[in-house]
């Protein structure tokens, strides 16, 4: 919930924890611009290879910020995968039960497979 995570919720999870790395904070605007433009800014100033971008499907606004940002994430050179699918190019093994995966902003080129904890995001 909210991002926190402790060392009970890892062991007894059913389904892989995920943690994200662009916040577009959609839930507090819900405005779609602004969702949009916060990708955008991530975009500008750290790229968005191998990135999570959080958004919640409870929003009219977010619904419409997707459309704007797919074929703008298109029409920049980026690929849509599945969440599946980033946990395997990035670790390089299928999404496991209970276990933690996490994408930090401070990796430079790209995704960050080395968060373990919530408190660590910051030290990729």
């Amino acid at each position: 919930p909210y991002g926190n995570t402790t060392t009970f919720v890892e062991q007894t999870a059913a389904v892989p924890v995920i943690l994200w790395s662009v916040d577009t904070l959609d839930w507090k605007s819900r405005d779609a611009k602004s969702v949009f433009q916060i990708v955008v800014d991530t975009h500008t100033t750290d790229g968005l290879d191998g990135k999570v971008i959080l958004m919640h499907s409870i929003y009219d606004s977010t619904a419409e910020a997707t459309e704007l940002l797919v074929p703008w994430l298109l029409d920049n050179g980026y690929q849509l995968v599945t969440v599946s699918e980033l946990i395997k190019q990035s670790y390089g093994e299928d999404p496991a039960a209970g276990k933690l995966y996490g994408y930090g902003t401070g990796c430079g080129s790209g995704s960050c497979p080395c968060i373990r904890s919530w408190s660590q995001r910051a030290e990729c």
